[in-house]
């Protein structure tokens, strides 16, 4: 092969070369086409909609790898699509402290108070150094609204000998 010739081959695989790598290094950002499981746009960060039922454990699942569920009430009953399928958990709900001051009846409960958790305010036994001669207990059983009980406490007057008295009047 001649010199020249050589030197025109060489110059059109040059020329070929920095063709293809221009367009590597070039500002022009074409997206590239992606198979986007979450059902956005390539390249966005799209979180997975939870289904509105608890899927059964095991069963497949197409939101994005991570997506955390909430079925339960307050973090109870969790699922986390891993793997393709959803594998399920929980947390035992953490017990609230006691509003203070006691709440009114009919007021709203706060947000997860657990049925199963009264609150006692005042004195039980007349002991109490506010002097308080009522014991106000409030509980939420319905998970909406307070109920709230106040009665007399109990003095420990003594035991009823003669077993005629109400339960609560000694």
């Amino acid at each position: 092969m001649s010199p020249p010739l050589r030197l025109g081959l060489v110059l059109v695989v040059f020329a070929a070369a920095c063709a293809g790598f221009s367009g590597a290094c070039s500002d022009d950002v074409t997206p590239t086409p992606s198979d986007d499981d979450a059902g956005g746009e390539a390249g966005s960060v799209d979180r997975g909609q939870c289904p509105l039922e608890a899927p059964a454990p095991g069963s497949t699942c197409l939101l994005p790898e991570g997506t955390t569920c909430d079925f339960g009430r307050c973090g109870t009953l969790l699922a986390q699509c891993s793997r393709g399928v959803w594998r399920f958990g929980g947390n035992t709900a953490p017990l609230p402290p006691c509003p203070e001051p006691a709440p009114n009846a009919g007021v709203a409960c706060p947000r997860c108070w657990p049925a199963e958790i009264s609150c006692t305010y005042g004195s039980i036994d007349c002991s109490a150094e506010d002097a308080s001669t009522r014991t106000t207990i409030a509980s939420c059983p319905e998970g909406t609204t307070w109920v709230v009980e106040t009665r007399p406490c109990r003095d420990g007057g003594g035991p009823d000998v003669q077993g005629d008295a109400e339960p609560d009047a000694d």
